[in-house]
């Protein structure tokens, strides 16, 4: 009868146990859940419009970078057409190599407008700012200096 009692009493005390980290994973994943829909610089409308001018002219600057190697490219596949090389110096080659990474910079450079644009919308709906992997605010000063941004420093470091 005492050993019954003594099971029953450990199995109520671990039911406890068994609720209380129920209760707790519960909370943590509210506290998560508010995290992923925060608006860390919503009130700071001042701020996200100054990220707004320096993502639109990072945009603009980037788009014109695109033109110039797209522009390049193509000036060195006429200009390969129009003269004859002589494959022994290996111009060719190298010009082939040159036109083909002015082609992956500009793709480069087409992925970064991209990222931009996401920017550009989570400031729009008031997300920007917020790290993509913990969820916490991103500083300020890093995301003025780089452009565009969407992890903080600490999640940065560990990838």
């Amino acid at each position: 009868m005492r050993k019954l009692r003594e099971i029953e009493r450990r199995d109520a005390e671990e039911r406890k146990r068994q609720e209380r980290r129920e209760a707790e994973e519960q909370k943590r994943l509210e506290a998560l859940e508010r995290k992923m829909h925060s608006k860390p610089y919503a009130n700071d409308t001042a701020f996200l419009e100054e990220l707004r001018t320096l993502l639109e002219e990072t945009r603009d600057a980037t788009l014109r970078q695109i033109a110039t190697s797209e522009a390049e490219a193509s000036e060195m596949l006429v200009d390969r057409e129009r003269l004859e090389y002589d494959d022994e110096d290996g111009s060719s080659v190298a010009s082939d190599i040159q036109r083909d990474q002015l082609k992956d910079f500009a793709t480069a450079l087409r992925l970064k407008v991209d990222e931009i644009e996401v920017a550009l919308s989570r400031i729009d709906d008031g997300s920007y700012g917020r790290c993509d992997e913990c969820y916490e605010p991103i500083s300020q000063p890093r995301l003025r200096a780089q452009l565009p941004v969407f992890t903080c420093v600490s999640c940065r470091a560990s990838v």
